[in-house]
């Protein structure tokens, strides 16, 4: 094999290569942008659920699991 040759081989390898790390870190981004969409539509939900829970009173509810104290 000729250095041309041997040249042209590493050429072609890396041009593969990076075919497939630019289709890598494509699919790395859509996943990354699925995440964020997510994240923020269960922070949304969490904001909610804390809003309607600080509306139902003022905390001092006791847990359904406890007995009263006349048990």
């Amino acid at each position: 094999m000729t250095e041309a040759e041997s040249a042209e081989a590493r050429l072609k390898e890396l041009e593969i290569k990076i075919t497939f790390l630019d289709d890598y870190v494509s699919k790395q981004n859509r996943t990354i942008l699925e995440l964020s969409r997510e994240i923020d539509k269960l922070t949304r939900a969490l904001r909610s659920l804390a809003e309607k829970t600080e509306a139902l009173g003022d905390g001092n509810v006791p847990p359904a699991n406890e007995k009263p104290p006349h048990w």
